[in-house]
């Protein structure tokens, strides 16, 4: 239970990170261009309706492939992170690398469907999360910053020492 309301408190501060993003990108470009015309006006409210909708907008939707991906570089460091340690201790497990990137994919996907996806569940973890205070916002958002970089990191090295143990 915990763990599933950290991924949802990640993925809420992934799905804020991309309304941030829009904020400070999209939205000036588009009150620029369409300022003081009323077709302009209906545009600029259906990109946000269309950008901000948390059961299927476009935010949402980068915000769930961000996680996705963390999952998988999550499953990825863990299963190199073994065979790095078999290797080291001389037990030689031969695997096609092509294989074992694309056989992740599967248990990945539906890891973190059953985390964030499933039911819905994420709806009401980010009703729960806007009620946080401002402050507490700010320290978990820290927080899922700092995981979001340990796990591309740790997902992308540990492959990477790997490959290079490997080829030694």
């Amino acid at each position: 239970m915990i763990m599933i309301k950290f991924c949802n408190l990640i993925y809420f501060n992934l799905y804020k990170l991309g309304l941030l993003i829009n904020e400070m990108s999209v939205y000036p470009i588009n009150n620029f261009l369409f300022k003081n015309n009323k077709k302009g006006e209906e545009v600029i409210k259906a990109v946000k309706e269309v950008s901000e909708n948390k059961k299927n907008g476009i935010k949402i939707t980068l915000a769930g492939m961000h996680f996705y991906a963390l999952v998988y570089l999550f499953i990825l460091g863990s299963i190199n992170s073994v065979l790095i340690c078999l290797q080291e201790v001389n037990i030689a497990i031969n695997i096609n690398d092509d294989n074992l990137l694309l056989l992740l994919c599967i248990p990945s996907v539906i890891f973190a469907y059953f985390l964030i996806d499933y039911k819905d569940r994420y709806l009401d973890y980010f009703k729960y999360f806007e009620k946080f205070t401002t402050k507490k916002k700010r320290i978990w958002a820290f927080i899922s910053l700092l995981t979001v970089i340990f796990l591309w990191f740790w997902g992308f090295g540990s492959l990477i020492l790997r490959l290079i143990l490997n080829n030694n």
